[in-house]
């Protein structure tokens, strides 16, 4: 490989190591043992000092009496302390070779005598390192062998914390070693001009072990010799003079350097720009993770680069002059592209086993020790294999909870599992895709029935998100928060559940009671997406709140669950308003009630409570002239059917009375449970806390009760229904029956017997019986009645393409149920979520109620075909079972012609001209039948049309509801608005036509959203956890003082002053010098 001529085979090997020291006394110890311990010692020794303001020098001298010790500025860099080292020995002779050592690191006392050996393997060979493992005599693996990403990562090939099992005992060629143990030829490195001295320290092994492959040696690893490090400048144990900066930037910047230096030519613009690229998102994502000072280094270690381009060109002209060989030799030592996202999903799979409790690594086998007794360390990092998945299940009963609740769903919902959207009770079908109700949600005016600009509802963002992550399946988002409700609240109930109870036994009951909440109280049967939603989000509300207030520990919580909190209240309120109301009293009850109380955390609980009106700010002023909202949840207002004699004891026990909600002897026992957990003699705060909760629900559904929900769109005010507020009664019981029922098993086994064990005993019985019961009552019932899969297009399929023409015609449908009339006005195939709380106000509608009731009168009206024409309806359509004295009416109404339609249903047509855009002659009312008016087709981009020349008094009618947002011009000149037949919109026309363009300016809505849109982002990155400091590596972290466990320096050990008077440092080199834990992350460069 090589044409250089190699080391004499025959000449001995003539090595001098070669120490560098730098406040390094907590560490000297150990390396002086090691190199009194060597099988096979160096035949020189210098020794160069760079500042130590420690005794590091004197530890050295006393330590290692024959050692030439140099002197040498604190500035100064590794590269350049070797460098003057190797000066001041005399001229090389074949075979020499450099030993080099940090004053962090300690060599096993086979390592030299191992490296020797494998060097002189032979003459081609210019470099060889050593394993390096955890001080001061750990197993877990550092480094063997090191290269370098496109991204400028430090690669070694090894998992997170692996540990030495003899996995990798292979001599390997490698791109380069780490300088600590490195041992090399002496001419080479002196041909080669050394290490680069402007990288001071971090990187210049990549960078010199690379020059070595390209000059056509080889790098190889040696697995007999082992080194022990330290990495204290790394890890921030110490300062460091050398650099300028924190060791993160710059690693940072010298890893950019190496990969533009060293890499052919034609690779340096792409490496560039994916540096740029790659560094403004490692700066993004480290802001978000609340790194501020790491995404400060990040950018200025890119600046440090790119503002250097002459140092990039002066580099690579030097590396030119030694290159023996071309690139591809070094490719194959090079990590492959997808590198990085190996890693990525790597750190995925870690997470995520985390939560289990196991180690993923890149082989994604789980890695458990198995402890039987005393063992070695290596049996108990061995895998444990053949478990089985009936074994591994059993001993893990929260996922077969959950499994079995998902089993449950499917079961219960058997009669719902097909195509179509969920339809029923309170739910409108879902759009066909995500798209459509992110259009809702943002458009300022909403094409529903005769159309509106009140801001739409904020559960359409969250449905809306949720289906974009669904692969844009708006219809797949709903599906999953209703007919899911059970085992996603079963999943979050438990991840509280673990905070509450030591008992696994009770961690299980609590999760699969509350789970059957959203069957039991009819939720899902009725299509109650906001109940359903909270109960998915509530345990995670009362699990970050716990946090936000420092359940548990003294103090208040930390500041990121305040906003975690504020978040999840948000997403509750957008769904339940009255979820808000019940925060409302919650806080306040623990700010008056003294055992409830919590001492600093006043600050914390507002900022939760003011997160969801800043988050929800577009929707505000609906909320301010409808303040009734706060009682309802979101959906279609149906009325509760509580009687009025029966509402407080339905309450009570938790029943909502509707008829798709489970008897209440199902679940109303538990009031029970919880009332013996609260008479316990020492209840707690957790029963407390229950009970708080339990009576907060209770006035919340006595004020729905009691109060009606009247909004301006709303035709009749309704009473809310209370299934909010009975789930959060159950909750309460659930919470204080856990807390006070932990630990009850330990108590009364400590007491005699007495009327008090039967009686938990019986109470036991209660609790375990009422998830039991509720469990076969669903899967008889199921989970439909009134939900259903939507069949599709309320209306024929030629009245759905007419309404897709240019004139836009809508389809009145009416609908007659037990004596009463019900009408929608459609401008599609049928109502979608979200029109029930977006379409035209109430007082906007009375005329249409008119009309409706004039064409199902027995008295005809001339003037009814007309004002169907006005309100842009071309179509009359009664969906079977058509009422057969409805039919007859309508039949014999001036202006409407019958038409085909389904068996069952009937059909008419509006014999006018009707659209959404008309041209009316002079003196046109809504009285009149206009058959000479002018229907103007739009297109599909908008209402963008020619309208033509004609007599002065001509209107220009849009069948929209009047607001003075709306604007029209021909040829740019501005038309008067005016109002026709008391709420459409209308333009006076001139005589001259042009080019008709309409406009609807949304005023302050879209302000508010996108205020709305930045503050989201804002409070989602201040809810992420805060980055736990795990090493030394953060601002200021090297200027702390020495001597503590999170010090600057490592700590110093026992008897290691003793040892610098000269005495020997064997024995104080046996105390361990540990770092902030064991396998703290390393940032992938070396000290």
């Amino acid at each position: 490989m090589s044409a250089h001529p190699g080391p004499q085979a025959l000449a001995p090997s003539v090595v001098t190591a070669v120490v560098v020291a730098h406040d390094g006394a907590p560490w000297i110890g150990e390396l002086i043992s090691g190199l009194r311990a060597q099988r096979r010692a160096p035949n020189r020794l210098i020794v160069v000092d760079t500042g130590s303001r420690d005794e590091s020098r004197a530890l050295l001298a006393g330590g290692l009496p024959g050692a030439h010790i140099l002197d040498a500025p604190a500035v100064t860099g590794f590269g350049a302390a070797v460098a003057r080292a190797v000066q001041t020995l005399p001229p090389g002779q074949p075979g020499e070779w450099l030993w080099l050592l940090h004053d962090d690191c300690a060599p096993d006392p086979e390592a030299l005598a191992s490296l020797l050996r494998l060097a002189e393997a032979g003459p081609d060979v210019a470099v060889v390192g050593p394993k390096l493992r955890d001080w001061p005599r750990g197993r877990r693996l550092l480094e063997f062998g090191v290269t370098i990403a496109g991204s400028g990562n430090r690669e070694t090939g090894l998992e997170f914390g692996e540990f030495d099992q003899g996995q990798h005992d292979a001599v390997r060629d490698v791109l380069a070693v780490s300088t600590a143990g490195m041992l090399v030829r002496r001419d080479v490195f002196e041909r080669l001009g050394g290490f680069d001295q402007r990288f001071g320290l971090f990187r210049d092994d990549v960078d010199f072990g690379w020059r070595v492959v390209r000059a056509g040696y080889r790098v190889l690893t040696c697995p007999e010799a082992v080194v022990f490090h330290a990495e204290a400048g790394l890890r921030g144990y110490r300062e460091l003079h050398a650099v300028n900066g924190r060791p993160r930037r710059i690693d940072r910047r010298n890893a950019l350097f190496t990969l533009l230096v060293n890499s052919p030519a034609w690779k340096v613009p792409f490496l560039l720009v994916r540096a740029v690229l790659g560094s403004l998102l490692r700066v993004l994502a480290l802001l978000v993770a609340k790194w501020p000072d790491a995404a400060y280094d990040e950018f200025r270690a890119l600046l440090g680069v790119l503002a250097r381009p002459d140092r990039i060109v002066v580099g690579r002209l030097r590396r030119a002059r030694y290159r023996r060989v071309p690139h591809r030799v070094v490719r194959r030592l090079l990590p492959p592209p997808w590198i990085g996202i190996q890693h990525t999903v790597d750190a995925l799979a870690a997470v995520l086993s985390t939560r289990s409790g196991e180690h993923a690594g890149p082989s994604r086998r789980a890695r458990r020790p198995v402890e039987t007794g005393p063992v070695s360390e290596e049996v108990e990092e061995l895998t444990t294999e053949g478990l089985g998945i009936w074994r591994w299940l059993a001993t893990r009963p929260p996922i077969v909870a959950l499994l079995a609740l998902t089993l449950l769903t499917l079961v219960a919902s058997r009669h719902l599992l097909g195509g179509g959207s969920l339809a029923g009770g309170a739910l409108l079908p879902a759009p066909d895709s995500v798209l459509d109700l992110w259009r809702r949600y943002v458009e300022g005016w909403h094409p529903v029935d005769l159309g509106s600009d009140r801001p739409a509802p904020p559960y359409l963002a969250v449905v809306a998100a949720l289906g974009t992550l669904l692969v844009g399946k708006a219809w797949l988002a709903v599906d999953l928060l209703v007919l899911g409700a059970v085992p996603l609240s079963g999943l979050t109930s438990y991840l509280l559940m673990r905070t509450l109870a030591r008992s696994r036994a009770l961690r299980i009951w609590a999760t699969v009671t509350y789970a059957l909440l959203p069957a039991v109280l009819g939720a899902v049967a009725s299509g109650r997406l906001g109940t359903c939603v909270a109960l998915i989000v509530l345990p995670l509300l009362v699990l970050a709140a716990a946090r936000m207030v420092g359940a548990g520990r003294p103090g208040p919580g930390s500041w990121s669950a305040a906003w975690t909190s504020g978040l999840l209240l948000a997403v509750l309120t957008a769904f339940v308003p009255i979820g808000y109301v019940g925060a409302l009293v919650v806080a306040a009850a623990s700010r008056v009630v003294p055992p409830l109380r919590r001492p600093g955390t006043g600050a914390r609980v507002a900022v939760a409570l003011i997160v969801p009106p800043v988050l929800l700010l577009p929707w505000l002023p609906v909320v301010v002239a409808n303040p009734s909202l706060l009682l309802g949840e979101v959906g279609l207002a149906t009325p509760a059917v509580v009687e009025p004699s029966h509402l407080l004891a339905r309450l009570l026990v938790a029943s909502p009375g509707d008829p798709t909600a489970a008897p209440a002897w199902i679940f109303g026992p538990l009031v029970v449970v919880a009332v013996a957990a609260l008479l316990r003699r020492e209840p707690g705060r957790g029963v407390l806390v229950g009970w708080t909760v339990s009576l907060t629900g209770l006035a919340l559904g006595l004020a729905q009760t009691r109060l009606t929900v009247a909004t301006d769109w709303m035709s009749t005010p309704t009473s809310a229904w209370p299934g909010f507020a009975c789930a959060v009664v159950c909750a309460g019981w659930i919470i204080a029956i856990v807390c006070g029922a932990d630990g009850a098993v330990r108590d009364f086994s400590e007491r005699s017997l007495s009327w008090r064990q039967p009686a938990a005993v019986l109470l036991a019985c209660i609790a375990v019986l009422s998830p039991l019961v509720a469990t076969g009552w669903w899967v008889i019932r199921g989970a439909g009645e009134p939900l259903a899969r939507d069949a599709g297009s309320a209306v024929p399929a030629y009245i759905r393409d007419a309404q897709r023409s240019g004139a836009r015609p809508r389809a009145l449908v009416i609908e007659g149920e037990s004596g009463r009339v019900r009408y929608t006005v459609l401008r599609g195939a049928g109502t979608r979520l979200g029109d029930a709380e977006t379409g035209a106000a109430a007082a906007t509608l009375a005329s249409l109620d008119a009309t409706v009731g004039d064409l199902l009168s027995d008295v005809p009206d001339e003037s009814t075909a007309a004002r169907l024409a006005t309100y842009g309806i071309g179509y009359v359509y009664l969906p079977s079972p058509a009422d057969p004295r409805s039919v007859e009416r309508i039949d014999t109404t001036p202006g409407l012609t019958r038409t085909s339609a389904p068996e069952g249903s009937a059909a008419w047509r509006v014999d006018l001209p009707v659209g959404q855009l008309r041209v009316l002659p002079p003196g046109s009312s809504d009285e009149t039948a206009v058959e000479s008016a002018e229907v103007l087709e739009v297109d599909a981009g908008g209402a963008a049309v020619t309208v033509p020349s004609g007599p002065p008094g001509r209107l220009l009618l849009l069948a929209e509801t009047h607001s003075d947002r709306w604007r029209a011009t021909i040829d740019g000149q501005p038309l008067p608005s005016r109002t026709f037949a008391g709420w459409a919109q209308a333009f006076e026309l001139p005589t001259t036509g042009g080019r008709l363009v309409l406009s609807y300016a949304p005023g302050m809505h879209g302000k508010l959203l996108g205020v709305q849109a930045v503050l989201f982002v804002v409070i989602l990155v201040l809810a992420l956890p805060t980055r736990p400091r795990r090493d030394g590596d953060g601002p200021g972290a090297a200027q702390r003082p020495a001597g503590g466990r999170h010090g600057a320096a490592a700590p110093r050990p026992p008897g290691r002053r003793a040892a610098g008077a000269g005495a020997p440092a064997s024995g104080a080199s046996r105390q361990p010098v540990r770092g902030p834990r064991d396998g703290a992350p390393r940032e992938g460069a070396r000290s």
